[in-house]
C-alpha cells in the first residue's frame, strides 16, 4: 500500500510538472510584496506559494519590496518582463486605492492582469488591549471633544481612507502617521505611540490573541466569526462598511496560457483542507475566481470606491 501511494504521487507530481508552461519550466518565479515582513500580504503570499511549490514543484520565492505606499514594488513589477517569472502578490493599495488617491505617482492598474482574487479581510479599529475603548463609538465620541490628544498609525492605502472618511464623517482630524509595514504600526500601537490604529483581522490576530492589542470595530456587513461581540463601523456611521482584498497579478503583457496555469494551480492549493483551516483561523474569506471573475471584481471594487475617495479623501501633497 505505501509502495502505491508513493508511485501515485509520482505520477500526480510528473503530470503537474508535465502542465507547466515552458516559459516557467526550470525557471525561479518571484513574487514581490510591496510591503515589509510580516503583515498579511507577505504571510498570504507565502502561505499559497510554499502550497503550490508542494503541488507542482515550480521553485518560487517571495520578496519583500516596501516603500511609497507600495509603489516601489509594485512598480517593479510593471517594469518586469511578461515572462510569468516576476508576479505582485498585494492587497487593493496598489490596484484599487493608489490608482485612485496619488494618480501622479502610481502604478496605473491597466499595468496588470490578475491571476486571480485569493482571499477578502475585514478590516478593524484596534486600541491598546487595557484601553478604556471597548467600541469605537466610544473612541469617536472622544475624539470629538479632543481630536489633538489622539494619533493613529496606517501601513497601506486602505487604512488611511477608511481612517479618513471616520474622522470626516465627525467633522475632526485626527494626526496620521504612515508606516512602511503593519508589524511597525502594531507594535508602535502596543508600545504607546499612538491611540488607534486601522488594519486588518488577520494582520492583528496574533497581538490580539497575545492580549496586546483588541479590536473596537469592524467595516463588515456582518459580524466577524471569532469577534462576534466586536459592533460593527455601520452602528457608529451610517452605511460604513470597509473590507480588503488580496490577489496575485502579473504584468500586463503576460501570455494567457501562463495567467491561466498559475490561475490553476493556486486555486488548487487554496483548496487544500491545511489551507482553509489556516484561513479561517485568520478571519478571512477565501475567494475562488478564474481570471475574468478576479477582473471583473476589481472592476467592481474600483468603481465603488472611485465617488469614496473624490469625496472624503485628498492624497498629501
Amino acid at each position: 500500500m505505501k509502495q502505491l501511494s508513493i508511485l501515485l504521487l509520482l505520477v500526480v507530481s510528473a503530470f503537474a510538472s508535465a502542465q507547466v508552461p515552458a516559459e516557467l519550466k526550470g525557471q525561479t518565479i518571484t513574487i514581490i510584496v510591496p510591503y515589509g515582513p510580516g503583515g498579511g500580504a507577505d504571510t498570504f503570499n507565502r502561505m499559497f506559494a510554499n502550497k503550490v511549490k508542494q503541488n507542482t514543484g515550480l521553485n518560487i520565492v517571495v520578496a519583500n519590496k516596501a516603500g511609497a505606499f507600495a509603489t516601489i514594488g509594485t512598480r517593479e513589477v510593471a517594469d518586469s518582463k511578461p515572462d510569468g517569472l516576476t508576479l505582485l502578490g498585494t492587497d487593493n493599495g496598489p490596484i484599487v486605492f493608489n490608482p485612485l488617491v496619488h494618480q501622479q505617482g502610481a502604478v496605473p492598474r491597466e499595468s496588470f492582469k490578475a491571476i486571480l482574487v485569493t482571499v477578502i479581510t475585514p478590516q478593524g479599529v484596534y486600541v491598546r488591549a487595557d484601553s478604556k475603548y471597548n467600541t469605537l463609538n466610544q473612541l469617536l465620541q472622544d475624539i470629538k471633544k479632543d481630536p489633538n490628544k489622539f494619533t493613529y498609525g496606517c501601513a497601506y492605502q486602505m487604512c488611511n481612507l477608511f481612517l479618513e472618511r471616520l474622522m470626516h464623517q465627525i467633522n475632526s482630524t485626527v494626526v496620521s502617521i504612515p508606516y512602511k509595514s503593519t508589524p511597525q504600526v502594531l507594535m508602535d500601537l502596543v508600545n504607546g505611540q499612538l491611540s488607534f490604529l486601522g488594519t486588518s483581522s488577520s494582520d492583528a490576530l496574533g497581538l490580539t490573541q497575545g492580549g496586546k492589542v483588541k479590536p473596537i470595530g469592524f467595516g463588515t456587513d456582518h459580524p466577524v466569526d471569532i469577534y462576534p461581540n466586536v459592533p460593527l463601523f455601520k452602528n457608529s456611521v451610517p452605511n460604513f462598511t470597509a473590507t480588503n482584498f488580496h490577489g496575485l497579478y502579473a504584468p500586463a503583457d503576460t501570455p494567457q496560457h501562463i495567467i491561466v496555469y498559475l490561475n490553476k494551480v493556486y486555486r488548487e492549493a487554496m483548496q487544500d483542507s491545511e489551507i482553509q483551516e489556516q484561513l479561517k483561523s485568520r478571519a478571512v474569506i477565501a475567494f475562488d475566481s478564474n481570471p475574468d471573475d478576479a477582473e471583473k471584481y476589481i472592476t467592481r471594487q474600483i468603481n465603488n470606491w472611485k465617488p469614496v475617495v473624490e469625496k472624503f479623501y485628498k492624497a498629501p501633497q
